[in-house]
């Protein structure tokens, strides 16, 4: 399919459908710019596999233009056996990363290696179903430890063998050559800052303090959240720093960086983390992966929303989940455009509403030493056609980010039976038990929203009865807290509407 007229039938054929199959049709790269314009102008276009075609690493970086465009509301992407390799890994993921719509991915029979692995295992926080034969494993955890004089959180994995694997908790990967068990501890920066003789530099990644036995771990692949998305970021300020128990640091050079990792083969370990090195005042400031999280306060009136502009780093998160236990999270994509340490960014609606304060500065701020910020958006009430809240810089005409709110995004806290979630499945365990006769509609309700991981979710269907499936279930989202019971409320009025109706 390379001539002008078969293009022509695919811009056609793809503005009309909703699903399209182009399996084995002889594609190439040279199609895909106009397969990349289709995706970015097609409303309708949901299902769409290239499978068996040549379209290789420079086609899916052209395809990757349309894939990231707001306009492509892909559910369903097939890219297997389509001649990619690690080169087209990082584009690949950049696009997808804030894909929201996007269900499933294949990604089968390609030509990826262990470089990979780990930042496609990061893009399944996104993406709740990516079919490839490179993904790790999860090794068997313990449950997570919650430290309370270090504010940080305990891990124990045990490796069945060779292999890569990953922690769904830290972003943390694993590459081990037998069997074996890790400790490792995610921490609070708190005062780790550099020491004599290290320049200067700012936080880019997570703390960890890993314990594992001399040569058992060939490659740690450590999290960072620089955003490499435009490609101009200089990767060789992007250092792994060592701090000692004396206080002294040292500074490493990562073996590889990766789009969400620095990889460090035959690693030594201490207390490690991720840094951006400053050489100089102008290369203090680098792009960083955020996310900006909505809630809203059923106990203030009207309306009071709270507006979060974090890292995107695991520790912040768990700090979030805790700082807002007893609101209301309002679901939107919460990824922005990558954002710079130290500017304040303006918060913006348009419709009539109190701002306060107007503006919220991006900074990494350690848990245990400040409070997370935010701006308080006041209403009286949310129109019909709801109200857009967008951050903005001053040097952009456009938002860095934007949610709009319906009111039917609010209604759900009206209702008593979510206005105390900590309470439903306390309420109604038993009869939850009984009358659940469907675990997977749930399940995947739930997965969707980020409350399960895959794993969890087969953790679940790996019981042997129906009685055993929502019991598994039910202890693992009372385990979550507040937000996850929340979810579980939501879902089940999703799921069986008549059952909500009943119990509550």
């Amino acid at each position: 399919m390379d001539g002008r007229q078969d293009v022509m039938s695919l811009f056609m054929l793809c503005f009309i459908s909703f699903s399209c199959s182009f399996r084995r049709c002889s594609l190439t790269a040279s199609c895909c710019a106009a397969l990349s314009s289709v995706l970015s102008k097609s409303t309708s276009l949901i299902d769409l596999s290239l499978s068996g075609n040549k379209l290789e690493d420079s086609g899916v970086e052209m395809l990757c233009k349309g894939l990231k465009d707001p306009g492509c509301r892909l559910q369903t992407l097939s890219l297997f056996k389509t001649g990619l390799t690690d080169d087209s890994t990082g584009v690949l993921c950049w696009a997808l990363s804030t894909k929201q719509s996007l269900q499933r991915l294949s990604l089968r029979e390609n030509a990826f290696s262990g470089r990979s692995v780990a930042s496609f295992y990061t893009l399944k926080e996104t993406i709740p179903s990516i079919d490839s034969e490179i993904l790790p494993s999860r090794p068997p955890l313990s449950h997570e430890e919650y430290l309370e004089d270090r504010n940080a959180y305990r891990y124990r994995a045990t490796f069945p063998g060779k292999g890569t694997f990953a922690c769904v908790y830290t972003r943390l990967c694993f590459e081990v050559e037998s069997a074996g068990c890790i400790t490792y501890d995610l921490l609070p920066w708190g005062h780790q800052r550099a020491g004599d003789g290290v320049k200067d530099f700012k936080i880019a990644g997570s703390l960890f303090d890993i314990k594992a036995d001399p040569g058992f771990v060939k490659a740690v692949y450590l999290p960072h959240f620089v955003s490499l998305k435009d490609g101009d970021v200089d990767v060789s300020q992007i250092q792994v720093a060592h701090f000692q128990p004396d206080g002294a640091v040292t500074l490493e050079k990562p073996s590889e960086v990766q789009p969400f990792h620095a990889v460090l083969k035959n690693p030594t370990f201490s207390k490690v983390g991720i840094v951006w090195t400053i050489r100089t005042a102008i290369q203090k400031w680098f792009p960083a992966r955020a996310c900006a999280m909505l809630y809203r306060n059923p106990k203030a009136a009207p309306i009071t929303l709270h507006l979060y502009l974090i890292s995107d780093e695991p520790l912040l998160w768990k700090e979030l989940d805790k700082t807002t236990s007893d609101i209301v999270k309002i679901k939107k994509p919460p990824q922005t455009k990558p954002l710079y340490y130290g500017y304040c960014y303006s918060v913006e609606t348009d419709a009539g509403s109190e701002i306060i304060p107007m503006e919220l500065e991006f900074d990494f701020l350690s848990p245990d030493h400040h409070k997370l910020p935010y701006t308080e958006i006041y209403m009286e009430d949310i129109p019909a056609k709801g109200v857009t809240i967008g951050l903005k810089c001053e040097w952009e005409t456009t938002s860095v980010w934007q949610g709009k709110v319906r009111p039917g995004d609010i209604s759900l806290d009206r209702n008593p039976g979510l206005m105390e979630p900590k309470t439903f499945i306390k309420r109604h365990r038993l009869a939850l038990i009984r009358r659940i006769t469907l675990v997977e509609p749930l399940t995947y309700i739930l997965q969707q929203r980020k409350i399960l991981s895959e794993f969890e979710v087969e953790a679940i269907f790996k019981e042997s009865t129906r009685h055993t499936k929502i019991s598994t279930l039910l202890g693992m989202v009372e385990k979550k807290g507040a937000d996850a019971e929340q979810e579980f409320a939501a879902a089940v009025m999703q799921a069986n509407p008549c059952l909500f109706k009943d119990l509550e």
